[in-house]
């Protein structure tokens, strides 16, 4: 009979002690609870581009086409755009992205998000883009190699 209670406190120290780990058993439905209901924003598309695609644009296109840095004699350039794609220069890892441009506006096909921008002017040496969280305009001048 002794035995009986000296084993009663030891498997109830059991119980409890593989009771309060940290790993939970839930089940699908009282995971699902801990998800927070957020709205997308539905402003942004809703996939990432297949191609580059231009749609009645604002400017010569030909003038966009080329490599554009922050200044004329800067070490190297922001990024080069061309018909297929745009190339962030001095990107680590895989700086390719496609893009669609509408009327003034360009979007970007970034790994996480679609960046949005206004093409403002373009000109043979200069182009303006004012990015969507940028407070100013972005003035780049044609890259010389």
């Amino acid at each position: 009979m002794k035995s009986t209670y000296k084993t009663i406190p030891l498997i109830l120290s059991i119980c409890l002690f593989l009771s309060c780990n940290d790993e939970r058993n839930l089940s699908f439905k009282q995971q699902a609870s801990y998800i927070k209901n957020e709205q997308a924003d539905k402003s942004m598309p809703n996939r990432h581009f297949g191609t580059s695609k231009i749609t009645k644009p604002n400017f010569d296109t030909h003038l966009l086409f080329g490599i554009w840095a922050d200044k004329t004699d800067a070490s190297s350039c922001n990024f080069e755009i061309n018909a297929d794609h745009m190339l962030y220069c001095d990107y680590d890892g895989n700086g390719e992205r496609l893009y669609t441009i509408n009327g003034d506006s360009i979007f970007l096909d970034n790994p996480t998000l679609i960046f949005k921008g206004k093409i403002l002017s373009v000109t043979k040496d200069s182009l303006v883009i004012h990015w969507q969280n940028n407070k100013t305009a972005e003035r780049l001048v044609r890259w010389i190699e």
